[in-house]
């Protein structure tokens, strides 16, 4: 297998087993988290040596190489009208084939119009083509999910699979499809980003060309916009601050950030004031942590926080409140007072062990529940009560 994450016919390996470099099909949790690790790394590697089609293109052969008979569809909305930017398996109706190739108006998509507005994936188990407009019924579909693909906050896209035949999204399907399409979104960020730089730099030889190497992989480890960690390192800091944890025995927290109004921002002032106001709330993170933790940001308007070493578990409450403070005081964006606040969900090590995949899920658990809540305010996951 080459270094691009390609075998030497330069196809994607499209089964967990192959990702996670074993023969073995994968088994049990330790081995599927593996496995989607290392879907999650080879997009961020493809993003360094492929365009943004080529990128998409492949995120959707990497699902559909986990799933039953279905195709793939990546949407853009361009002036009012849903446009195919890549598209991996057969419809089986050429009649609708035809009308997809076409473009959509944007009312016509109910099951793209959806995602996109409200920023959720759409699961549906028993697809009904009645909710669609009678021009795009599939009448052959059985089972449809439609992911909402955020780039800075906002969609670029929606990630649509079909299914042929009847099934229920299990959580596997949905950690699945979810890790890539987040996964996709990083790399589209990294992508536009390498774009840029190529079109910027002149011809480059020797030593600057390494140096343009590792910048490469410094953005493939980073936020491009606003240099904090991505979710890969950050991952990786957690685990390392688990690891020293067995020598310390001191706790540690997680913390899940998600900004309450960015979407309105983003509407209201446009994408420029909103990336400002994302770069702002990135120092205002790092102001408020000491040099020993780690924020990162996980895409679109959620943040991450850990929390190394603190004397006693119920001094995090503290923390935390002061950190929520701290974001919810105004900001001034391209000369306007904007006012945001942030939903904080929080989880904890136990007093012993402790694992990195599942102290973020419950941290992001608590982070749903404090958004059912009200928003704008702090929810320790159930395991924890200060």
């Amino acid at each position: 297998m080459s270094d691009t994450g390609q075998n030497d016919q330069g196809q994607i390996p499209t089964d967990l087993s192959a990702l996670d470099g074993t023969s073995a099909p994968v088994q049990g949790a330790e081995a599927a988290q593996a496995a989607l690790m290392a879907v999650a790394d080879l997009i961020r590697e493809l993003s360094l040596q492929f365009s943004p089609e080529m990128l998409i293109r492949r995120s959707q052969e990497l699902v559909l190489g986990l799933l039953p008979p279905a195709f793939a569809v990546f949407w853009a909305l361009d002036d009012h009208r849903w446009r195919i930017v890549s598209q991996v398996g057969d419809l089986r109706n050429p009649q609708l084939q035809a009308v997809m190739d076409a473009g959509l108006p944007y009312e016509t998509g109910w099951s793209n119009r959806v995602p996109w507005e409200s920023g959720e994936p759409l699961y549906l188990d028993a697809y009904d083509p009645d909710l669609e407009h009678p021009s795009v019924r599939a009448e052959q579909v059985a089972t449809t999910v439609s992911f909402p693909v955020m780039v800075n906050g906002s969609p670029c896209g929606i990630f649509g699979i079909g299914l042929f035949e009847q099934r229920r999204w299990s959580n596997s399907d949905k950690i699945v499809i979810e890790t890539v399409a987040r996964s996709l979104a990083t790399g589209l960020e990294l992508a536009d980003v390498r774009l840029r730089l190529l079109k910027l730099a002149p011809p480059l030889q020797g030593s600057t060309s390494e140096l343009s190497r590792d910048q490469l992989i410094h953005l493939a480890y980073h936020d491009p916009l606003t240099a904090l960690p991505n979710r890969a390192l950050f991952m990786d800091r957690l685990v390392a601050a688990l690891e020293q944890r067995v020598q310390t025995h001191q706790p540690i927290a997680v913390l899940y950030i998600d900004l309450d109004r960015l979407k309105e921002i983003n509407d209201m002032m446009g994408h420029e004031a909103g990336d400002a106001l994302l770069c702002e709330v990135a120092q205002r993170l790092l102001r408020s942590v000491r040099p020993v933790d780690t924020v990162a940001r996980q895409g679109g308007d959620e943040f991450t926080v850990v929390i190394n070493g603190f004397d006693q578990p119920e001094d995090i409450s503290t923390v935390v409140e002061d950190l929520r403070s701290a974001l919810a005081k105004p900001y001034t964006v391209h000369g306007h007072p904007v006012e945001v606040t942030a939903s904080i969900g929080v989880s904890l090590t136990a007093l012993e062990g402790g694992d990195a995949q599942v102290l973020l899920r419950q941290a992001d658990d608590a982070l749903y529940q404090a958004k059912q809540a009200g928003k704008n305010r702090v929810q320790f996951h159930r395991s924890f009560r200060p």
